[in-house]
């Protein structure tokens, strides 16, 4: 069977009913993470969502085959530091930038639940088909359960509200949507895993800040909750980003380091305590340059992001300059530039413990902190990936890290032996090429142990055993297409802004007057978004028709503003004509 003729299938019955038939994958190139090597003209048997055979062999004749002569197969990525309960925009974090006014919270909270679908969608098109959510809410510890299964979304796993003494400003009073529970007792702070326990988590998340407070006064909180969350048998994230915080989540247990000690460099006995008690970290390299990048005004989205992201959140960040209340956007951007080099000793001092931590032999695992502001579901992963490169990892650590690494987050520990062995024996089998093997796999057409930018070079996504072209799995419906050219357009990428249009696009000059015809004639007109560093277009109203969608525009940026109104129609999931107004 040709590869590029399998159809995705999708549908909410359970996994028996997608595959009825043995798969073949052959003439593969595996990359074998695990022992940093690549073997050549592999057959991999899969039946169901498991791999049941890797080596050397032929298909029978009448199988299901791909033929993967010439390409890379590598295992399904691993985000291991998401959050779902924020989308990644500008109005998601209402404690750091307060936008309540024109985007109240709740209408935030709701964007969140109706676009998790899509943002899982987004997941598994990057390549990504495991996430692990270390710090959510009660909704979607209960949303996850209908995922599970799916082979249109990554394996999914959660741990509840993050427990903390700091409740950040406006998240009280959310019910089931809040993400974070205030404790101030270790009574409180059982009570809370306690509670948490009902909904089946896979991890408790603790918040150990010491904004105003210090790491010795909410230790017994600290102590009490992991103390509760072990008994449950369930492993405990923690959020400790000072050196101190991070020593005393150790000593009380914590089994997962969710960011990296960035106040200072650590020392020969931090790591290896971590490294004798098995405690796993996540460096979170990209995610104070997300924000950095957002209120300085310095995006530089590449074509990744702007395609692969959801258009209406990056909306939200590129038109932010431009938000009505101009003195809140020079403030911000004034607080961006004077934090830029407490940053970067940041990110220095993260990258050189991440390199002393990887040399040590301490488990590193790959994570975005995807859902905050600038930090993108799906589509930040390979900044990611980049950041730990350049810490000094190389491409086989980085690829361990991404990929079979993440799995000892949910295995058992020494200090755990009688923890949930299904669920270990799940993460245990989720990410490597092997006979039991989860079937979770990417076919690429370049090398990433050569090179990570062929990461992108994803030609098919095997999940749960099921082949999925990435390109099938998202639709923009017209509005939604109109909105990321007109990102791309902002964002001044001439590639990104040409691909939403369809190859025979007709531009027009009200009321008839045809200006250009195709790609090549658009691609000479539109060279100026090249050029022309401050244009930026708002749209002031939107008519939304069917396939019709008529935009009231405000360019700025060049040497006359300009008003008018733009009509796009849309068919066949790309713009097929443009009406210009008369200038």
């Amino acid at each position: 069977m040709n590869q590029y003729k399998l159809l995705l299938l999708c549908c909410m019955a359970s996994l028996g009913s997608y595959a009825q038939r043995d798969l073949y994958i052959v003439h593969a190139n595996v990359l074998d993470v695990k022992n940093k090597r690549l073997v050549a003209d592999q057959t991999i048997k899969i039946n169901g969502d498991s791999i049941v055979s890797v080596g050397k062999g032929t298909a029978p004749e009448g199988a299901n085959i791909i033929d993967a002569t010439g390409k890379y197969l590598m295992p399904g990525l691993i985000d291991a530091h998401v959050h779902f309960f924020q989308s990644g925009g500008m109005y998601t974090r209402p404690d750091v930038i307060d936008l309540r006014k024109d985007h109240p919270y709740p209408k935030e909270i709701q964007w969140t639940h109706d676009h998790l679908e899509e943002q899982l969608h987004r997941y598994i098109q990057q390549g990504i088909t495991t996430v692990i959510d270390v710090g959510s809410s009660e909704y979607f510890l209960n949303q996850r359960k209908a995922y599970i299964g799916r082979p249109d979304a990554p394996a999914i796993y959660m741990a509840g509200p993050l427990i903390t003494d700091e409740m950040p400003y406006g998240f009280d009073g959310l019910g089931q949507d809040a993400p974070f529970v205030l404790v101030k007792t270790p009574a409180e702070a059982r009570a809370a895993v306690d509670s948490q326990l009902s909904y089946d988590p896979d991890l408790i998340k603790i918040w150990y800040l010491v904004y105003h407070t210090t790491a010795d006064a909410f230790y017994p909180c600290v102590q009490a909750a992991i103390d509760e969350a072990h008994r449950a048998h369930v492993k405990v994230a923690v959020h400790a980003t000072e050196r101190n915080t991070a020593r005393l989540a150790v000593e009380a247990g914590a089994d997962y380091l969710v960011h990296s000690v960035e106040d200072s460099l650590i020392g020969d006995d931090f790591v290896e305590m971590l490294r004798q008690k098995k405690v796993i970290l996540c460096p979170t390299l990209i995610i104070e340059d997300g924000y950095e990048r957002s209120f300085k005004q310095s995006l530089a989205l590449s074509t990744t992001e702007i395609l692969g992201s959801d258009p209406f959140v990056l909306t939200s960040l590129i038109d932010f300059p431009y938000y009505a209340d101009s003195a809140l956007v020079h403030r911000y951007k004034r607080a961006a530039d004077r934090q830029w080099i407490p940053t970067v000793r940041r990110d220095s001092i993260r990258m050189v413990n991440l390199k002393k931590l990887s040399d040590a032999g301490v488990t590193i695992v790959a994570g975005t902190d995807a859902g905050n502001i600038g930090t993108l579901h799906a589509t930040s992963y390979l900044n990611e990936l980049k950041s730990m490169q350049q810490s000094g990892l190389s491409n086989w650590q980085v690829l361990q890290a991404s990929t079979i690494n993440p799995a000892f987050i949910l295995g058992p520990n020494d200090a755990e032996p009688q923890r949930s062995l299904k669920r270990a024996a799940q993460a245990s089998s989720v990410s490597q090429i092997r006979p039991g093997g989860k079937a979770n796999l990417l076919l690429l057409s370049g090398n990433p142990a050569e090179n990570l930018d062929n990461l992108k070079s994803i030609l098919l996504v095997i999940n749960k055993g099921i082949p999925i072209q990435p390109d099938t799995l998202i639709k923009l419906n017209p509005e939604a297409l109109v909105q990321q050219q007109l990102d791309a357009y902002n964002a001044h990428n001439l590639e990104a802004f040409l691909s939403t249009y369809s190859d025979s696009v007709e531009v027009f000059i009200l009321p008839n007057k045809r200006v250009c015809y195709g790609k090549d004639q658009m691609r000479k007109i539109y060279d100026f978004l090249n050029h022309s560093p401050n244009l930026h277009c708002q749209i002031l109203n939107r008519i939304v028709q069917g396939h019709y969608i008529i935009d009231q525009e405000h360019i700025t940026g060049i040497s006359d503003i300009t008003d008018g109104a733009v009509v796009y129609e849309v068919k066949e999931g790309k713009i097929r004509r443009v009406y210009l107004p008369i200038l």
